[in-house]
């Protein structure tokens, strides 16, 4: 995947007219595309080419809602 020059043009503009550190940037970017992220993550979970792949993406979302089976006590 290639990077969008116009975007990375438009991240230094506002970089330099916000005095935004690259964390900050890099927050306000994970901000704004979290629901995407989350959406392309279901999707793999209920969609993904394999079941591994489709494993992976659903205990990552039930990790991430229910918190770690083994955290909790859970066994088996």
């Amino acid at each position: 995947m290639a990077y969008d020059p116009d975007a990375l043009d438009a991240l230094s503009m506002e970089k330099q007219l916000t005095e935004a550190t690259d964390a900050e940037l890099t927050e306000t970017i994970f901000k704004q595309n979290a629901a995407r992220a989350a959406l392309k993550i279901a999707d793999i979970a209920m969609n993904g080419s394999s079941d591994s792949l489709q494993f992976r993406a659903a205990t990552y979302i039930c990790d991430r809602v229910l918190g770690p089976a083994k955290a909790s006590g859970l066994k088996g």
